[in-house]
């Protein structure tokens, strides 16, 4: 192969103390010495040092982060409700814990039994999310991303089982302790002397399970706030046009052995002839073979030469390479904006010909006609000059949000003329009439009669390869979306909990109410405005912590920025409307109390 041709990436292991910048230093003042002695003539030739970790983990790291941060959250606020509950059940039994406290009960034995029992219900929140976790570990794999790094190693060891356990033991701890310090520091003798009368709680144990209601609140609105933008940027990115169309057709990578086929002409001839006799299968529409898949495999950039245009500091002038046979770009559905596709005829003995894309017509040759212009690989500086002879629409190819770049479509039968030989990979892509894989059978077997000895790898509809790109953006978003679910069902779950039991303590003060003429309307107002106070600051806090928080989303959000104005108004709106609908189920209840019986059970 030519000078120019650098796919190849080293494996090294640094010295001790030296940092990957210092190695990246070293490596491209290396590299510019080839450049200055002529072992490379490409002056965009250069080398970057990239820790391994972070090639293996590559772009997936910050989503995993962040939806680690989401599990935090979910967890949060299932632990505030959790101390609610606690709190609530320690005020029912404040009579219980007032008796036993005069019978000589020390209170560090009571803390002791109220601890105990949150680390129960700690416990078996850990046992239930364990089966859960054991439930859901298959569809988390069919979710995945294929990026994931060590997917096939995800399973419940002794790590995860012992991360659980200490995990359930501080929660346990941590938020079990409010409810017992709440409840050995209350006033023993009050509930002593209340007799069987109910009292909503002193307010210091008010005020304790509004605020986990409202952070509950607050870190839910944050939560459903970053699964929104995600769920919005996802649906711009399926907006985006690809520059193909993926519908009903197979795809599959072929690479030929050089054993058995020693020259270029010997894989040439292979692939024009499987592509003329796939075409004529009777499902087929039409073939073509290209040595890169868009969206599957990443296409390089070369260094390039334009007829009559100095190259230097100031201009530089390169292009990504691409080798296509006949019949590809129409299987593709490539748009031709001008001048013709690659044909039969651009064989090693005619005119060289090239296929540009229109940003590289645009940037190269603004305001005329890209067709009958010439350029020149920089792989020689003898290679041959190259006729544009079309133009086809631009094509998302490395990545979908990824802009297009300058492609230029070399025929596979001249690729020794631009390059001093061939390439034995390729990818055949087969248009069908219908289902792609229907025909799956019948191109294998034309395959296996021309070379029964040829591996077939990566067989699948291009429907697939489009939605694998899709994978990474809907792996995040999904299972955000999941957690904000299960956020939002908590924290309705809480201010559901924290009203019911407010109107189960306030049932006498709400009988005296009505007996003095308060109507049905009164008491809903008070019970729900209750709620809606609560969650009124809770969504206040949580927007103002969601203005900084989400900017962590930067990197995943496409088309949409971190502070959308639809998506910061219409979740608050939702959060309210769940509020009111959890305050107003208690609330009602309430408007049902007859006044004799609240009276008579005081």
């Amino acid at each position: 192969g030519g000078r120019g041709r650098h796919y190849l990436h080293g494996v090294g292991r640094l010295r001790p103390g030296a940092t990957p910048a210092q190695a990246t230093a070293e490596l491209r003042v290396l590299t510019q010495r080839w450049v200055a002695e002529g072992v490379v003539n490409d002056e965009q030739f250069t080398a970057v040092s990239v820790p391994i970790r972070e090639e293996v983990v590559g772009s997936i790291r910050p989503a995993l982060l962040i939806l680690f941060g989401a599990v935090g959250f979910v967890l949060l606020i299932a632990c505030a409700n959790v101390a609610s509950l606690l709190l609530a059940r320690a005020d029912e039994r404040r009579k219980e814990i007032a008796v036993r406290t005069a019978l000589g009960a020390g209170r560090g034995r009571i803390i002791g039994q109220l601890l105990t029992e949150s680390l129960f219900l700690a416990t078996l929140g850990g046992a239930v999310g364990l089966l859960v976790a054991w439930l859901g570990v298959g569809a988390l794999m069919s979710l995945a991303p294929a990026s994931l790094p060590l997917l096939e190693t995800a399973a419940l060891d002794g790590w995860v089982l012992a991360f659980t356990a200490v995990i359930a033991l501080l929660t346990g701890v941590l938020f079990g302790a409010v409810p017992a310090l709440q409840a050995v520091r209350r006033d023993l003798v009050a509930p002593l002397k209340e007799g069987g009368r109910a009292s909503t709680g002193g307010r210091s144990r008010q005020r304790v399970r509004g605020s986990l209601v409202v952070a509950e609140v607050a870190l839910s609105v944050v939560l459903v706030i970053g699964a929104g933008l995600l769920v919005r940027s996802f649906w711009e990115l399926r907006q985006i046009e690809l520059g193909f169309d993926p519908d009903n057709v197979l795809t599959l990578q072929l690479s030929l052995p050089p054993a058995d086929y020693p020259d270029a002409d010997a894989m040439i001839g292979f692939y024009g002839q499987l592509i003329e006799r796939v075409e004529a299968l009777p499902a087929v529409r039409s073939a073509g073979a290209a040595g890169l898949l868009p969206l599957a495999q990443s296409i390089g950039d070369w260094g390039i030469d334009l007829e009559g245009r100095i190259r230097d500091e100031n201009n530089r002038f390169h292009g990504y390479l691409q080798i296509v046979t006949p019949g590809y770009l129409e299987t593709m559905r490539q748009p031709l904006v001008s001048g013709r596709l690659v044909e039969h005829g651009d064989r090693e003995d005619a005119l060289p010909a090239v296929v540009v894309n229109e940003t590289m017509a645009q940037r190269y040759w603004p305001g005329e006609s890209a067709v009958g212009k010439r350029i020149r690989i920089r792989a020689s500086d003898e290679g041959p000059w190259f006729t544009v002879v079309g133009v086809v629409g631009n094509v998302r190819h490395n990545a979908i949000v990824e802009e297009p770049r300058n492609e230029m479509y070399f025929p596979h039968a001249q690729l020794p003329l631009a390059l001093g030989g061939t390439v034995n990979a390729m990818t055949l892509v087969v248009r069908t009439a219908s289902d792609p894989l229907a025909v799956a059978g019948p191109v294998r077997e034309t395959i296996r009669v021309l070379d029964p000895n040829l591996p077939v790898a990566n067989l699948r509809s291009m429907d697939r390869v489009v939605g694998e790109a899709f994978a990474e953006p809907r792996f995040t978003m999904v299972l955000l979306a999941v957690f904000a679910v299960i956020a939002l069902l908590l924290g309705a779950i809480g201010i559901y909990g924290v009203i019911a039991y407010a109107v189960g303590r306030r049932t006498h003060e709400i009988g005296i109410r009505m007996a003095l003429g308060a109507g049905a309307g009164t008491i809903l107002r008070m019970v729900v405005g209750q709620g809606v106070v609560l969650v009124g600051l809770g969504v206040t806090l949580g927007v103002l912590a969601a203005f900084g928080v989400t900017r962590v989303l930067s990197s995943l959000l496409y088309g949409v920025t971190t502070t959308d104005l639809a998506t910061f108004v219409a979740v608050p709106l939702l959060l309210l409307s769940v509020a009111l609908l959890a305050s107003y189920l208690p609330a009602r209840r309430a408007t049902r109390v007859d006044p004799m019986i609240a009276l008579r059970s005081e």
